[in-house]
């Protein structure tokens, strides 16, 4: 599920705040800035929590000095008074929307019980409990309309789940682990859970539900305390925070393996590339069919600039914008953004013809290995205007010399390496191991020595 060999990564030292109950917002506005800290009163314990139903709302929660859940809501440009919603709570409650103008409410009460408090439009339910034998604070998540997941470690230090669904309470299920703390957990697709919890070895790990299939637990390694914050920033991105054993916030992130779909349909084309973070590369720009005769074109390329640093562009002499008397690139200041135009005032490019227009030539200089990036074509103008068009993709590859991938190096991968050479295998970037721009008997060289244990260009 998280990829191998992902690394923890430190971010920002921790800074510890002794304050009761604060806010601070962020300006949705052409120049955004944050607003200064305000009091919202109350004297509180334990960490608050906060759920948004609705455009311009904010209900916050925490527990009291008398031990009730208290809570605040901020509606039309306004805070409403500090509310008690009673019970006898023990620790921070977790909350959850599982409908429209529906929230629940979970929280651990001083019996050790797992309670729940639900809102049903706009009129709070009394407490209910749900039994079980608690330690921690209980996470919740919610799938879909009316299901909510609840999850809690039990007194045992094992992870215990309940689930609502359609007015259905299951049973509590042990999940099992020997964890510390108290979970996390997020939902990056439909019918998936991930729970997130601090082992007894002090690293992370984690559990997956996904499509009914329940994974085994999963170490993501590291040396953390305190509960861990999980959060999605992104389709199939989501990234786990921690404090570290030196009180440093670390970070550890996943994103999934997607493989590239790549469409050569359109009329206007870019090319699937791959390559290693370091390489230069060149990603063609391709007409095919041209369905009119072109004399004036204009379109823009974006690329993620996290991955690729545009360096120039170029074309050959059999290149389409040879027909072109004038031609240009120009990156847009310091945005991934390509314009890219030409004119003649000749026949140009002809109806039905095909081939490389242009050849951008990139840095890579970041990304993930196995993941998709994309390059993407916008704003075509004057004779291409109508063009379909087909959006092109780079995807990270890293070379360690385990060419069939059986996860060890052996004399097979340097075979392997020696048919590309001779062309009687298929080729890869990775065939260059030394990266010296082409494929050599030195290549699997480099490959059984490191197979050897010697001293290799894979060091």
């Amino acid at each position: 599920m998280w990829k191998q060999g992902e690394k923890w990564v430190v971010v920002l030292s921790l800074g510890i705040v002794l304050s009761l109950f604060w806010v601070i917002g962020i300006r949705n506005t052409a120049q955004a800035k944050w607003i200064d800290w305000v009091s919202l009163g109350g004297e509180m314990q334990g960490d608050p929590v906060a759920i948004s139903l609705w455009e311009n709302h904010v209900t916050v929660f925490a527990v009291g000095m008398d031990n009730a859940l208290w809570c605040k809501t901020w509606m039309n440009d306004a805070w409403t008074d500090s509310e008690s919603l009673g019970g006898q709570i023990a620790g921070t409650p977790a909350v959850v929307s599982w409908g429209q103008n529906h929230c629940s409410v979970f929280a651990r009460g001083i019996d050790g019980a797992l309670w729940v408090k639900t809102i049903l439009d706009g009129s709070w339910r009394d407490w209910v409990s749900l039994g079980g034998e608690m330690q921690g604070d209980p996470v919740a998540i919610s799938l879909w309309e009316n299901h909510i997941s609840v999850c809690a470690r039990a007194m045992d230090n094992s992870l215990w789940c309940r689930v609502w669904q359609n007015d259905v309470l299951s049973n509590w299920e042990p999940l099992g682990g020997k964890i510390l703390g108290s979970p996390s957990a997020i939902s990056l697709w439909e019918n998936h859970i991930t729970v997130f919890a601090r082992a007894v070895d002090n690293a992370l790990w984690c559990r997956t539900w996904l499509n009914d299939v329940l994974s085994d637990w999963e170490p993501l390694g590291g040396e953390i305390q305190g509960t861990p914050r999980v959060v999605s920033w992104g389709p199939d991105h989501a990234s786990v925070v921690a404090r570290g054993m030196d009180n440093a916030v670390w970070i550890k992130t996943w994103v999934a393996d997607v493989p590239c779909l790549q469409d050569d349909s359109g009329n206007l084309d870019i090319e699937e590339h791959e390559g290693r973070i370091g390489d230069e590369i060149v990603i063609p720009v391709r007409i095919q069919s041209a369905p009119d005769n072109v004399a004036t074109l204009g379109f823009e390329v974006t690329y993620d600039a996290n991955v690729l640093e545009y360096i120039d562009f170029y074309f050959e002499e059999n290149n389409l914008a040879t027909s072109l008397q004038f031609f240009d690139v120009n990156k847009i200041g310091d945005s991934a953004r390509l314009i890219i135009g030409g004119y003649t005032d000749e026949a140009g490019i002809i109806k039905d013809e095909s081939g490389i227009l242009v050849n951008l030539r990139f840095r890579v200089i970041g990304g993930e290995k196995g993941c998709c990036y994309p390059l993407q074509l916008e704003n075509l103008k004057d004779n291409i205007a109508r063009f379909t068009k087909t959006d092109g993709s780079f995807t990270i590859i890293e070379c360690n010399g385990d060419m069939n991938e059986d996860g060890a190096i052996t004399p097979e991968d340097a075979r392997i390496v020696f048919e590309c050479y001779l062309q009687k295998g298929p080729y890869t970037d990775c065939c260059d191991v030394n990266r010296d721009g082409e494929v050599t008997p030195a290549d699997a060289l480099c490959v059984f020595q490191k197979y050897l244990g010697k001293d290799s260009c894979l060091d």
